[in-house]
């Protein structure tokens, strides 16, 4: 055997041990490369996806798009009426068919925003809103508190009722008024204002200021002094 093929049979020997060699590496490092587990292979969090609830739209808050408001006094038909969200106590009134000829509107605020459950008393001419300061506030307080124990005798009673009584020419609604209001009429004290509430619970509104006599303590002579200060 020559020189010449020596050589090649040993070139031949080292080609074939090379490739044997990275025929045996390639798939020991496929081998040691472990597959993705399910876990893995979710990365993106549902959340990022495109179908995520960013992309949806947030339902709008509700709100009420209307108030309620109770409107009675010198309008043509007092009653309960419903009003957009917004609307001015000039709006509920008209809603009511508008103020009477002998109404006094000047005595409301008609650009005041509506509130729900509001009560609108248009007065009429000649008629006294009640005060809303200190001492309006404290006779409520006292007119509706529970037990009938405050109501009998007091001084401190008598003396507030005494000192709001009505002047000629000015009336009161004995259908609407409160308690606090109906002592503003004469010979009326907290006591009788409840029995007349009571009674305007009980048999209905009065249809004519004789049936305030109806009411026990109310005889002839203190219906007459109380009458001329009497709107049915």
């Amino acid at each position: 055997m020559d020189r010449t093929t020596i050589v090649k049979l040993l070139f031949g020997s080292a080609a074939a041990a090379a490739l044997f060699a990275a025929g045996m590496f390639v798939p020991r490092l496929q081998s040691q490369t472990p597959p993705l587990s399910v876990a893995d292979q979710a990365t993106v969090p549902p959340q990022l996806t495109a179908a995520s609830a960013v992309d949806t739209p947030l339902p709008a808050a509700s709100a009420s798009a209307s108030v309620a408001v109770y409107v009675c006094g010198a309008v043509r038909k007092a009653g309960v009426y419903t009003l957009d969200t917004g609307a001015r106590e000039v709006d509920a009134i008209a809603k009511a068919g508008g103020a009477a000829p002998n109404a006094d509107l000047e005595q409301l605020n008609l650009a005041q925003p509506l509130g729900d459950g509001m009560k609108i008393d248009v007065p009429v001419k000649g008629q006294v809103i009640a005060q809303e300061g200190a001492d309006s506030v404290s006779s409520a307080l006292a007119s509706t508190a529970v037990g009938s124990a405050p109501r009998r005798g007091g001084r401190h009673h008598s003396s507030r009722s005494g000192s709001h009584k009505l002047h000629d020419g000015q009336t009161i609604d004995v259908n609407t008024a409160t308690e606090s209001e109906l002592t503003q009429l004469p010979g009326v004290g907290p006591s009788l204002a409840a029995r007349i509430v009571e009674y305007r619970q009980s048999n209905g509104p009065f249809q004519t200021p004789d049936d305030m006599q109806n009411v026990a303590g109310i005889g002839p002579s203190k219906f007459a002094k109380m009458e001329p200060f009497i709107r049915i």
